[in-house]
C-alpha cells in the first residue's frame, strides 16, 4: 500500500483567490447551495471577506495538490458573554480525495493550529448537503439548533 503524503495547511494569499472561488464553486455543487453568483461578483465576495470582515483562509495541501480549504473568523460567542468563538464558514476536500481521512485530518490540522484550547466551533450544515452533515457529525461536532426558512411568494 503506497503511504499517504503528509497533508499540510498554510495561510491563504491575495494570489489564492481565484483557486478559492474554483473550489467554493465545486462546495456550492455539492451543498446544491440556491446561490450562484457570477464569477466577478464570487470573487469580490470572497475578496471583501477577507480584506473587510475578519475572516481568514488557509489552504491544505498534499503531495504537491491542492486538496481542500477553509474560511473562517473568530465571533463572539451568543451563548457565553464576553467570550469568542471561532465561525467556520466553508470547509472544503476536494472530490476526488474525500474518504480518505483527509478531512477528518485536515479539521484535525485547523484546529490544532487555530482554535484555541476550549474556544466553541460553529458552523451551518444546509439541509440540501446530508452528506456534509454527517461528516461533521462523524468527527465529533452536534447540533445546536436548526434555523427555519420561508421564501416568500
Amino acid at each position: 500500500m503506497p503511504e499517504t503524503p503528509p497533508l499540510t495547511m498554510r495561510p491563504a494569499t491575495p494570489a489564492d483567490i481565484p483557486l478559492l472561488c474554483r473550489l467554493n464553486q465545486q462546495l456550492k455543487d455539492d451543498e446544491q447551495a440556491r446561490s450562484r453568483l457570477p464569477w466577478d461578483k464570487l470573487v469580490a465576495r470572497l475578496e471583501g471577506w477577507l480584506r473587510d470582515e475578519g475572516y481568514e483562509a488557509a489552504l491544505f495541501e498534499s503531495g504537491g495538490d491542492t486538496v481542500g480549504y477553509v474560511i473562517y473568523r473568530r465571533e463572539p460567542d451568543p451563548c457565553v458573554p464576553d467570550a469568542e468563538l471561532i465561525y467556520l464558514r466553508q470547509f472544503f476536500v476536494v472530490r476526488d480525495r474525500r474518504r480518505r481521512g483527509i478531512g477528518r485530518r485536515a479539521f484535525g490540522l485547523w484546529k490544532q493550529g487555530i482554535v484555541p484550547r476550549g474556544m466553541a466551533i460553529e458552523l451551518d450544515v444546509l439541509e440540501s448537503n446530508p452528506a456534509g452533515r454527517a461528516f461533521w457529525e462523524a468527527i465529533g461536532l452536534s447540533p445546536r439548533m436548526t434555523r427555519l426558512r420561508q421564501e416568500s411568494s
